[in-house]
């Protein structure tokens, strides 16, 4: 097999990948190891060689936003029904990468490609795309990441599932496939529809997270033992809200109680930053210096913590001084690039536009009888995030707007929950319902 030329002429590396019970269980490097940038290298799917004028190949470029660092990109690839690779390399060595995927034995049709940017081990950035191989590699695929890729037509409302005594959805891409799963938990526990059973044992999830570098995300949530990682285990986190994130120092969780708020690095010591009472917690990048930030609302009011070198500090004077809630949602309502802030509480909403340097300033308040939780969503495609408000039994969606001035946008009866998930592989998200009787549906507004 021909030597990969790099960028000035000279031989690349070249990354033969063994497939193994039907998944890249290792990799083997000829004496050139790859360099620190990814580009190039070329991943031969089969445990055979092929002779270079049968080749058939597919070309991969990563497009990344520039200013991704810290955050890491991950790659998968989906073949014959099968994972057969998943690799990540920080942000900067993988912008502007290329890989080649050369035809093989078990996987010589299609690809189907994932590309994730990950902060903290939450998704920030995606793109996905399915092509066929083609002779002498000339086919190209440009991965261009992006935290939101608008619809070009609305997707039709499915029935996803249902789980019945289900109170919380989360979701997010497990297997790898470009195709997001939704979990359903509460006290009969965690299961993924139209799949396993991830937990028999009470459990509130959280979210998803890579919380072991392999690409693919871990769920965590609350359990009657403290911060769980499935299929991980325990994490040396107690609390009734937690995140997950990276907010300066590494992969870390914040946790909070009625006895405050925590913070430590994924099974390391956590550390106190309020002993405030916690009614919600939210992550995210306030500040737009690329680490994660914390907010957290309580009946003494809104405290931010930004992250740096030190860990996540205090950042006084956030939000005005009058916000008190018991929830809490950041989602980017004016699709202006900054993540501004929701807190409910008090049969009120209260949002505040983020400036771009984590200041919040206060924009009309909604009314919301009975608020109990907030979720940030692109309901409509729009790329600008919407809020569902979620009340007793039912749900209000309000719509993200110029100057994250939101607007109504219906009224969703008999609502638990709701998240937004990819069910179809196209890079755009659905909105995702779960109802009273435990029925889980896509709804489009």
């Amino acid at each position: 097999m021909a030597a990969v030329p790099t960028r000035n002429g000279e031989a690349g590396a070249v990354l033969r990948a063994a497939l193994m019970d039907g998944r890249l269980r290792s990799a083997v490097l000829p004496a050139a190891a790859l360099p620190a940038a990814l580009l190039p290298a070329t991943v031969l799917l089969s445990a055979l060689l092929l002779g270079c004028g049968d080749e058939r190949g597919l070309q991969v470029r990563l497009d990344v936003p520039e200013g991704a660092a810290p955050a890491q990109v991950c790659l998968t690839a989906h073949g014959a029904g099968e994972l057969v690779f998943a690799r990540s390399w920080p942000a900067d060595e993988a912008r502007g990468g290329t890989l080649t995927f050369v035809a093989g034995d078990r996987v010589d049709r299609r690809l189907r490609l994932s590309a994730r940017l990950r902060r903290g081990g939450r998704r920030v950035a995606d793109a996905t795309a399915e092509e066929s191989f083609a002779p002498a590699a000339e086919r190209v695929v440009d991965l261009e990441l992006a935290r939101c890729h608008p619809r070009s037509a609305p997707p039709p409302e499915i029935v996803v599932g249902a789980v019945s005594g289900a109170e919380r959805l989360a979701a997010g891409d497990l297997d790898g496939d470009g195709v997001d799963e939704v979990v359903a938990s509460g006290p009969d526990g965690a299961t993924v529809l139209g799949g396993e059973v991830l937990s028999s044992e009470p459990l509130r999830v959280s979210g998803l997270a890579d919380l072991d570098g392999d690409c693919l995300p871990e769920v965590f949530g609350v359990s009657a033992s403290g911060v769980v990682a499935l299929p991980t285990g325990t994490l040396s986190a107690r609390g009734e809200h937690v995140v997950v994130g990276d907010a300066g120092q590494g992969l870390g969780v914040g946790a909070g109680d009625a006895d405050g708020l925590r913070w430590g690095l994924v099974d390391g010591v956590m550390r106190g930053l309020t002993g405030s009472p916690v009614r919600g917690l939210a992550i995210g990048d306030l500040n737009g210096d690329g680490v994660d930030d914390l907010l957290a609302v309580g009946e003494a009011g809104v405290s931010a913590f930004f992250g740096g070198p030190a860990g996540p500090t205090a950042a006084v004077g956030t939000a005005p001084t009058a916000w008190t809630g018991q929830s809490v949602a950041l989602g980017d309502f004016d699709d202006d690039g900054a993540l501004d802030a929701a807190v409910g509480g008090d049969g009120l909403v209260r949002v505040g536009r983020n400036r771009g340097d984590g200041l919040l300033e206060g924009r009309p308040t909604l009314d919301a009888p009975g608020v109990r939780a907030l979720r940030a969503i692109d309901a409509d495609g729009d790329c600008a995030d919407d809020l569902v408000v979620l009340g007793e039994g039912e749900a209000t969606l309000w719509l993200g707007a110029e100057d994250a001035a939101l607007r109504e946008g219906g009224a969703l009866p008999g609502v638990l929950d709701a998240v937004a998930a990819d069910l179809d592989g196209d890079g755009s998200r659905e909105l995702v319902l779960l109802g009273a009787d435990g029925e889980v549906r896509t709804w489009v507004p």
